[in-house]
């Protein structure tokens, strides 16, 4: 049996439709679930601080309480002058803004090498950092 390009591409597609409907699906059943969780974790602290303990042995498992800690930047300009004023950068992280890099390096632009089309940024990456591109294929539906 020979397989044909319009097979593979319409197998393709129908996965990729059959994956997204899933993940929808699931996206609405998780919301479902982690809104029931709140409901219980909620229930479960009233019955810890109500009954005065800091945790709780039972048969289906041991609750307790535990700390979440969350940081965000909320004046970055206030933040910097401390960090700055401190000398403190191990406080900010060190990632490169992708979108920023890439307006460094240019638009993508096509040359010829060895007879065929490759596309490439016409700047390099600023020092220090490294730039991968990675070539896939697409498929898209038929339009009809």
């Amino acid at each position: 049996m020979n397989i044909t390009v319009d097979q593979v591409v319409q197998v393709f597609v129908t996965t990729r439709d059959e994956i997204t409907k899933k993940e929808k699906e699931f996206k609405v059943w998780k919301a479902e679930q982690k809104e029931l969780q709140e409901t219980r974790s909620r229930w479960l602290q009233k019955f810890l601080e109500d009954s005065g303990q800091t945790g709780a042995k039972t048969k289906a498992g041991t609750i307790f309480f535990k700390r979440t800690e969350r940081v965000k930047v909320a004046d970055w300009d206030a933040f910097l002058a401390y960090v700055k004023s401190t000398d403190q950068w191990e406080l900010l992280t060190k990632v490169a803004a992708k979108t920023a890099v890439l307006e460094c390096m240019g638009d993508m632009e096509t040359i010829e090498i060895a007879g065929r089309q490759v596309e490439r940024r016409p700047n390099k990456p600023p020092s220090g950092l490294d730039y991968t591109t990675i070539r896939e294929v697409g498929v898209n539906r038929p339009t009809n």
